[in-house]
């Protein structure tokens, strides 16, 4: 019977803290594209050529 109580207990630590890792990652930093659009807020981007300008200056393909 401890035996199995233990690998239950195992298997639930393991569970929780898989999920807490997951769940961390599905959170987005968006500090440094706040910064990038309160820079370029007034910035009109129709007078620009059409692919001249890309995400603000970033390449990121």
């Amino acid at each position: 019977m401890k035996i199995k109580i233990s690998k239950c207990l195992k298997v639930l630590l393991f569970v929780l803290f898989f999920n807490s890792i997951v769940l961390n990652a599905q959170q987005a930093n968006t500090d440094f594209a706040n910064q990038i659009n309160t820079v370029f807020q007034n910035f009109d981007k129709n007078r620009l050529a059409h692919g001249f300008l890309s995400d603000f200056g970033l390449d990121v393909t």
